[in-house]
């Protein structure tokens, strides 16, 4: 990742609006499937409207496990993530699988291919 994109990334997450945005497609994204896989998926077509390549959904694959891992020795930071924002969090999902399926949904949101037209 670039400096530039390093910046990005930084700064989308401390936007409020963008948090939000990320944890209501993390709440799409579980409900749309049960296995990690359609999770990721439905999120891709939801954001670029295509289903991600074999090595896209590795990636990603990657990155869910490594944010529940974090996130489940760090309850307490997955809540304070998650309470960002004026809409209420989803009691129905676990925190530390919403905040880990947010951090998925920041990673997407932020794609270059997202951001620009190509």
């Amino acid at each position: 990742m670039s400096t530039a994109a390093a910046r990005a990334y930084a700064a989308a997450q401390r936007n409020t609006t963008y948090l939000e945005a990320a944890r209501h497609l993390a709440r799409h994204m579980w409900n749309a499937g049960q296995t990690v896989d359609q999770r990721i998926i439905a999120g891709v077509r939801r954001v670029l409207i295509r289903k991600p390549s074999p090595a896209e959904l590795a990636v990603l694959r990657t990155a869910v496990t490594y944010h529940k891992n974090l996130y489940a020795a760090r309850p307490q930071s997955a809540a304070e993530f998650l309470s960002h924002g004026d809409s209420p969090r989803a009691s129905d999902v676990d925190a530390v699988e919403h905040a880990a399926w947010t951090q998925i949904a920041l990673m997407l949101l932020n794609l270059d291919e997202t951001i620009t037209r190509q």
